[in-house]
């Protein structure tokens, strides 16, 4: 089940913070030397601007505020958003400049149905400053046809949106004019008439990549999409509408930054290490702050520095066009969720422990839901037994010793040795000391093993072993996270 999320005033809503309010907005961008309009909000729609325009039709209207477009602010935006759409499924693939595409099946008994779901999604929107549409169809391209088409509809079975899709305009199709031209020449008006045709006759008219377009849209053929992967760094930028020089004005946007951050943070369970704000004039001079981060920083401890810095460096009295902010964060284990800065981000619900598992039961039921017990074994993969959580209460802060991983691979993997170093992902670090591991030798499974924790290039923590009396025999175990 596939949902699209388009946003039309996408390239006024990252340069805004509110396009409700009466001000005329319209974005505009430089096509073969004619300045055109992007988008354009309600109250400048009511002037009678519309996306498209040329600029000269209506520029002598003071009143509306032209914004010129910027793809790379628009591009870190989408980025934002793909990390918040997390929540709500692993499975999302980025749709142009304005739109996200969702795989939401695995997610619907989680979030109670599609409806609830879509309010959910539709509400936090719009409480991060988006006006979206959105349209849920079985098939990836029915979504994103339907929801520029027929707005918000919700379609869950394929044989119901069969029935849309045959009623739905050949004009409403993601093609080129001149094969709309073609079809109307042909006296096709609607995706049924398409349906109807003969396959082989449809193919030499037009060609063999529309009829599959076509058994993709109507879910008989499958479709590739290209999944969205998690950044490995966070990088946003606030453009001011006209260029500033209040201390107010860069703070409210520094906000709006670390608003961000914290949502990008919370979903990777990281800290950040270091954060870099760029403050760009109007004259393109730049400067750059970095600041270290620690547990005890703040927000309000990063606008002050943000802030000293800006008086120090006499840049108050400077006009700013942009405030960029770039974070490298590092995983960090932790066994409850945590959330960077000590507040809660705007329209996230940070629950704790309780809440969680009573959420859970509630959800999957009482059986659903188990804990790991420790057993006493000598054998790592025998030490932990499976129970289930209604008869026992859990607390977050119970310890196990020694350490664990939750994930063990079903057959352990050899890994290739370098100078007597293991390798996964890059040479292995170990960060623990040895835990040799002998059984007696009246047991039918003689085990003599040396176990660590070790760290993979990127920071990830594995489980490994080695045996002992045999010579680059390192083997993958567990994986912590």
């Amino acid at each position: 089940m596939w949902v699209y999320l388009y946003f039309p005033y996408f390239s006024i809503e990252v340069l805004v913070d509110d396009i409700l309010d009466k001000q005329p907005y319209a974005s505009v961008t430089k096509i073969k030397e004619i300045i055109t309009v992007e988008a354009a909000n309600s109250q400048a729609q009511a002037l009678g601007i519309k996306p498209g325009m040329s600029v000269q039709s209506f520029y002598i209207n003071e009143h509306v505020k032209l914004l010129k477009r910027n793809q790379e602010v628009e591009y870190f935006a989408l980025e934002s958003l793909c990390d918040w759409a997390l929540k709500f499924t692993p499975r999302m693939s980025k749709v142009g400049y304005q739109g996200l595409l969702l795989e939401v099946r695995g997610s619907l008994k989680l979030f109670s149905g599609i409806e609830s779901l879509m309010e959910q999604m539709v509400a936090e929107l719009k409480s991060l400053g988006y006006r979206p549409e959105f349209a849920v169809a079985p098939t990836p391209s029915a979504a994103v046809m339907l929801c520029k088409d027929k707005p918000n509809l919700v379609i869950v079975d394929k044989a119901d949106l069969k029935k849309v899709l045959s009623m739905t305009s050949v004009a409403a199709l993601l093609i080129s004019y001149q094969e709309k031209k073609n079809l109307k020449d042909l006296g096709i008006r609607n995706l049924g008439d398409c349906r109807r045709l003969p396959r082989i006759g449809l193919r030499e008219r037009l060609s063999s990549e529309f009829v599959d377009m076509l058994d993709c849209l109507f879910g008989d053929k499958p479709e590739y999409v290209e999944e969205f992967t998690p950044r490995e760094f966070f990088e946003s930028t606030f453009c001011f509408p006209n260029e500033v020089i209040e201390i107010k004005s860069v703070t409210h946007a520094a906000q709006n930054l670390l608003r961000e951050l914290s949502l990008y943070l919370f979903r990777r369970q990281s800290m950040p290490s270091r954060l870099i704000w760029r403050l760009e004039g109007n004259d393109n001079h730049r400067d750059f702050l970095s600041i270290c981060c620690d547990d005890s920083s703040s927000r309000e401890s990063i606008i002050k520095s943000l802030v000293s810095y800006i008086l120090k460096r006499k840049l108050a009295g400077r006009y700013l066009s942009s405030i960029r902010l770039k974070v490298f964060d590092v995983p960090k284990d932790l066994s409850t969720r945590m959330d960077f800065f000590g507040s809660k981000f705007k329209g996230e619900k940070i629950t704790g422990y309780e809440s969680l598992v009573s959420g859970l039961k509630r959800r999957l039921g009482e059986d659903a839901i188990y804990f790991l017990k420790e057993d006493f074994s000598y054998e790592p993969e025998d030490s932990y037994s499976r129970k289930s959580i209604s008869s026992y209460r859990l607390s977050p802060r119970s310890n196990y010793h020694p350490e664990r991983p939750l994930w063990l691979v079903k057959k352990p993997v050899k890994l290739s040795v370098t100078n007597q170093w293991p390798e996964y992902q890059g040479v292995l670090m170990i960060k623990s000391e040895r835990e040799r591991v002998l059984t007696n030798w009246w047991e039918s499974n003689i085990i003599a093993r040396d176990y660590f924790i070790a760290s993979t290039a990127c920071g990830r923590r594995v489980w490994v072993y080695k045996e002992l009396g045999v010579l680059d025999s390192w083997y993958l175990w567990g994986i912590f996270d």
